[in-house]
C-alpha cells in the first residue's frame, strides 16, 4: 500500500474499533499487558483524543485505515460527551483489570503531556494556535509515505482554516526525528517518572506558516 493510492476522509464512528486495534499495536504491541488490558488502554487513549480534536482525518485504501491525524483549534467538541463518557467508562474498566502501580504510570504519560500542552496554550494567549492532538500510522504499512502524507494534508487543513501556528506533544517512544525532520522546534519538555521507573521525556514541538 502507498500514498499514492489512499485518500484521507474525515473520521467516522464506525472507524473506531480500527483506530483502536493501531494505537493498540503502536503503543502497547510490545508492553506486558494482556489483550484486554492493552485494549482498554488503546481505547481510553482513543476516546480522550477524539473528544478533545475538533477535526478528525484518518487515511483509508480499499477500506482499511492507514493511519490518522486529529487536530484542534482550542473548541470543545459538539459530540465531546459522548466520548468522555466512554472513556470514563473504559477507565474503570481498566482499574480493574491493572495493577493501581500499573495504572498509575500509564496515568503519568497524559499527566505530563497534558501539562506541557496547558502551558503552551497559555503562552502568548494573544497568538491563536492549533494542536495536532494524535497522529498515528498502522504499523503495517510504514515506510510507505503514509504519515508524510497525512501531516501534509493536516497541515494544508490548519492554514485553510487562517492558523499561523501549530504544535504538538511527543515523547521518547515517538519518532520526534520527523518533526524536526518538518521544520519544528523543540519549545518546551518535561521528565516522565513514576516512583519507580524512568521513562525519558515528553516534549512540545511548534512550528509556523
Amino acid at each position: 500500500m502507498s500514498a499514492d493510492t489512499s485518500i484521507i476522509v474525515p473520521f467516522e464512528d464506525t472507524d473506531l474499533s480500527e483506530l483502536i486495534s493501531i494505537v493498540e499495536r503502536v503503543w502497547y504491541l510490545d508492553s506486558d499487558e494482556s489483550k484486554d488490558e492493552s485494549r482498554s488502554l488503546a481505547t481510553i487513549d482513543i476516546a480522550y483524543f477524539i473528544g478533545v480534536s475538533t477535526h478528525r482525518f484518518v487515511a483509508k485504501q480499499d477500506g482499511q485505515i492507514l493511519g490518522l491525524i486529529f487536530c484542534s483549534n482550542g473548541e470543545t467538541p459538539a459530540d465531546f460527551e459522548k466520548w468522555q463518557k466512554l472513556e470514563n467508562e473504559t477507565t474503570a474498566k481498566a482499574k480493574k483489570l491493572l495493577s493501581e502501580a500499573r495504572f498509575k504510570d500509564y496515568e503519568i504519560f497524559g499527566d505530563v503531556e497534558s501539562h506541557l500542552v496547558h502551558d503552551y496554550w497559555n503562552t502568548n494567549t494573544n497568538d491563536a494556535k492549533w494542536e495536532i492532538t494524535l497522529f498515528c500510522v498502522n504499523p503495517a504499512i510504514k515506510s510507505q509515505g503514509i504519515g508524510g502524507m497525512l501531516f501534509s494534508y493536516v497541515l494544508d487543513f490548519m492554514k485553510e482554516q487562517g492558523a499561523k501556528h501549530y504544535f504538538l506533544a511527543t515523547d521518547d517512544d515517538c519518532d520526534f526525528g520527523f518533526y524536526q525532520h518538518k521544520g519544528l522546534t523543540c519549545k518546551d519538555k518535561a521528565a516522565i517518572k513514576s516512583s519507580t521507573k524512568d521513562y525519558g521525556f515528553a516534549y512540545i514541538y511548534a512550528g509556523d506558516f
